[in-house]
């Protein structure tokens, strides 16, 4: 059983996961893979091995990754709408720094495209530089759109990506 996304937390991978540790010790033959970019390997581990069954092994396989130079920001209050607030902070980078594209984590794909909307209505009436253009990254997306955002940048152009997690993974 191989298990992908595990640090995409849901209530059905949460229940698949539970079960899948009480049925390990009625299924010896039962091989469990969990892939994740960025989850607490050794903490899984222990929760599949660990408690009173010690007939249970597993290991760790780390795969590196690639890193990219990031900066992070913070808003230095609560936003009492953080999409509204991600989308303006996105713009204001876009107007006032140097090249580079915006990535933006968002919870839920609802979020990212609402998101994506408002970036694009706040992007049309701006006149000369560089343009902007929102992009959506989430696991529902057509795989081609999943690939664009990885894509050789449009010259004078900054896209601003709105993601789930799934941005970390790729």
């Amino acid at each position: 059983m191989v298990v992908d996304e595990a640090h995409e937390r849901n209530i059905n991978q949460d229940i698949l996961l539970g079960l899948l540790r009480k049925i390990l010790p009625l299924r010896p033959s039962l091989r469990v893979i969990i892939c994740s970019a960025t989850i607490d390997a050794q903490a899984f581990l222990d929760f599949f091995t660990g408690g009173n069954e010690p007939r249970l092994k597993g290991e760790i396989i780390s795969v590196d990754g690639r890193t990219h130079e990031v900066e992070v920001m913070y808003l230095q209050k609560p936003a009492p709408n953080y999409v509204l607030a991600a989308v303006t902070t996105s713009i204001d980078i876009h107007e006032s720094e140097g090249p580079g594209d915006v990535l933006v984590f968002l919870p839920q794909a609802d979020d990212i495209e609402e998101a994506v909307r408002m970036c694009g209505e706040a992007g049309k009436g701006k006149k000369g530089g560089r343009g902007i253009r929102a992009m959506p990254l989430y696991a529902a997306l057509p795989e081609a759109a999943i690939k664009e955002p990885f894509l050789p940048r449009i010259p004078n152009q900054r896209r601003v990506i709105f993601a789930t997690s799934i941005a970390e993974t790729r």
